[in-house]
């Protein structure tokens, strides 16, 4: 008897097995695994092997993906970071946007249709780097913290910003609205009506309901109220006549608040990373092979011309916050690529009219190939920055400007000294935990804690600003606190079987730094040396041992051998 299998399951099977062979080989080639999707999605969709026999499932699936994406990208958004940075923001930020837009439009409205709407919307698109591909790559060099990288992770968040209003104009550009300014207004005034709405539902209603959930312990229960926030705010919003994305974002947003957040956000993440993976590949699979091939030379010319253009501008979005020319290039190379966001907007366009299937084609081939040369520039930015600003022939005049110093700016040094490094990091904040981040504190030594209780947490007004509510386990929280950059790590949970996951985790984001283990029976200490603790201290055979060097103090035994049998009876004890 043969199983009645869903047609979804089977799409779904066949596309992701599908990916894992693809992205193993462009791993090899060292392209990121957005590209393997979309190229997993040409593979399999209507134009070469026709794998999927349920396109729409497909998409409600890539639905789900962008209401996720949204919903992470507004939980980590942070007001303060962003106030910190407000000036590379907005300055640099809003120049690259405007200077982008500008030039792709008319390039657009004079070089194939010369119709407004399709022009402006196609700047739109071109101004939207990858944040996925640009902040691995910076953090894999570890490069997050310099000038450049500040400046490059400021253009980001402007970018993330400006997909909101992007969305709300879309029908606008699209002709759907008949009288425009009352449209803009409307939208706006539904958008703020229902941030506000949020906002006192998340004040008075959410957070105490967050912190009944969190006291529970259960993550099952924490992740399902989660989900259910991120959903529940995108069906909000959709009943007032905006999009499902728009909501996730506002959801994300209002939880960014929370102390909670980058629990939140970790746990989502595995989540988000399956779905938008569908998303990208329902993106591949409206690219034509066909018309890529007929059209390769043209293609290739618009995808180094698109390149060569979005690294200019950003050059001089870079050069307006006054660093020197090497940053403002090594910034420009980084951005110069189409990214994911760019990905939705289209699709979106698409659906409304807004985009002509043509330049459609080309868009998805172009940002394809740009996403691709994407990994090479980055990694090879310093030498190509170094050859452009000092190798290259150029006028005296200009070699000078190109060459001179320039003082670092002040709001770029004060955020990289906020950086954490060579810190404490203490997990548990019971009473051993207390006791270290007390002597921390006392010895001006930079530290932070993890803890999962809530109401230790909120309990210790003192320490709050050091704690950071969320599990050790989870790979945001890991993230935040930053493992690979602390000098030490204090384990003090109970739990074995977590004590030995972690110090094995932490020993591998980070080989150099000291693990010291506060752990309850003698009989674990081997298990926990394997896991790579540098130091483990025992309750039981700590408090024996010193009971034992108290009595032997009774016998006049010189300190020799009163060390010699500590020594011998602490094998023995870790041994049994």
């Amino acid at each position: 008897m043969l199983l009645n299998i869903p047609p979804i399951l089977t799409d779904v099977v066949v596309i992701l097995a599908l990916a894992i062979p693809v992205i193993l080989l462009l791993y090899k080639m060292r392209l990121p695994s957005i590209v393997g999707f979309l190229v997993t999605g040409v593979i399999a969709g209507p134009y070469v092997l026709k794998l999927v026999t349920s396109q729409e499932h497909i998409d409600i699936l890539a639905e789900i993906g962008v209401i996720l994406l949204l919903f992470t990208i507004g939980m980590e958004f942070s007001l303060p970071n962003l106030l910190r940075i407000r000036k590379a923001v907005f300055l640099a930020g809003s120049l690259q946007l405007v200077l982008t837009t500008v030039v792709f439009g008319a390039i657009t409205y004079f070089g194939t249709y010369d119709y407004l709407p399709i022009a402006i919307f196609y700047g739109f698109l071109s101004t939207l780097s990858s944040t996925a591909i640009v902040l691995k790559l910076l953090q894999m060099r570890g490069e997050m913290g310099s000038p450049h990288g500040q400046i490059i992770l400021a253009i980001l968040i402007f970018q993330d910003i400006a997909v909101v209003p992007m969305m709300l104009m879309m029908p606008i550009l699209a002709g759907q609205a008949d009288n425009v300014l009352q449209e803009v207004f409307l939208m706006i005034a539904k958008t703020a009506g229902v941030l506000a709405f949020l906002v006192l539902v998340s004040k008075f209603v959410l957070k105490p309901f967050l912190n009944l959930v969190v006291m529970t312990k259960s993550k099952e229960l924490f992740i399902s109220t989660i989900v259910v926030i991120c959903f529940s705010v995108a069906y909000l919003t959709s009943l007032a006549g905006l999009s499902l994305a728009l909501g996730a974002f506002l959801a994300g947003l209002v939880m960014s608040e929370s102390e909670y957040s980058h629990d939140a956000t970790g746990y989502i993440l595995p989540f988000k990373e399956i779905f938008t993976s569908i998303f990208f590949i329902s993106i591949g699979m409206l690219m034509d092979i066909n018309f890529l091939w007929h059209n390769l030379i043209e293609i290739l010319l618009l995808t180094l011309m698109s390149i060569a253009i979005q690294a200019f501008l950003a050059f001089w979005a870079a050069k307006s916050l006054k660093v020197t020319a090497k940053t403002a290039m090594l910034v420009g190379l980084s951005i110069c690529q189409i990214g994911e966001f760019a990905f939705v907007l289209a699709k979106s366009g698409t659906e409304i009219g807004l985009m002509p299937i043509e330049l459609y084609q080309y868009f998805l081939s172009t940002s394809v190939l740009t996403m691709a040369f994407a990994p090479i520039l980055i990694l090879n930015s310093k030498p190509i920055s170094h050859f452009l600003i000092y190798k290259l022939p150029k006028p005296k005049i200009i070699n000078r400007w190109a060459t001179k110093r320039v003082k670092l700016p002040e709001f770029l040094q004060e955020f990289k000294d906020k950086n954490l490094e060579d810190h404490i990091i203490i997990i548990g904040f019971g009473y051993n935990g207390k006791t270290i981040a007390k002597a921390a504190k006392l010895s001006n030594i930079p530290f932070i804690v993890i803890e999962t209780d809530p109401k230790k947490v909120k309990k210790d007004s003192l320490y709050r600003k050091n704690i950071l509510f969320g599990d050790a386990m989870n790979e945001e929280v890991q993230h935040q606190v930053r493992f690979e950059k602390a000098r030490i790590v204090v384990i003090t949970l109970t739990d074995l079987e977590i004590t030995k996951v972690l110090t094995h985790k932490i020993k591998y984001l980070n080989p150099e730094v000291g693990v010291l283990v506060r752990n309850k029976r003698a009989k674990d200490v081997a298990a926990i040396e394997k896991a790579g603790a540098d130091v483990i201290v025992t309750d039981e055979l700590e408090t024996n041992l010193e009971l034992f060097t108290q009595a032997l103090q009774y016998y006049y035994l010189p300190q020799r051998e009163v060390y010699a049998l500590i020594s011998k009876i602490k094998e023995d004890l870790i041994d049994e």
